[in-house]
């Protein structure tokens, strides 16, 4: 099937569930498909690729707060590198666990089984 069907199908398979569309369609997915990327729902993407997707996120905001607070400086650089990986990990297994516990909480259908 085509991408777009899939993703309509995951929307409503969403939907029905009673998952709030900020959750299933997040504005960094809809600026994905803007620009042609095709995105799956985070619903129906892996733990592992979920957790990259999201260290990634976490580590460029806990990056930017880090460095507008001036605490490269105050904490040294080696030290201020290591607790953004920290974040920026545990902030991504966080994020990939509660999409894993929805989407067997939901009983979702596989992104490869979506008509």
């Amino acid at each position: 099937m085509s991408y777009q069907s899939k993703l309509e199908a995951a929307h409503q398979e969403l939907k029905e569930k009673g998952v709030w569309k900020f959750t299933y369609d997040p504005p960094i997915l809809r600026i994905c498909r803007g620009l042609g990327i095709k995105v799956i729902p985070f619903h129906y993407q892996g733990f592992v690729k979920n957790a990259i997707i999201y260290f990634f996120i976490m580590l460029v905001i806990a990056t930017c707060f880090g460095i507008a607070a001036g605490l490269h400086v105050s904490w040294g650089a080696s030290f201020f590198t290591r607790m953004m990986l920290v974040e920026g990990a545990v902030g991504g297994i966080l994020s990939a666990s509660f999409y894993y516990i929805r989407k067997k909480q939901l009983s979702l259908t596989d992104w490869d089984d979506l008509p």
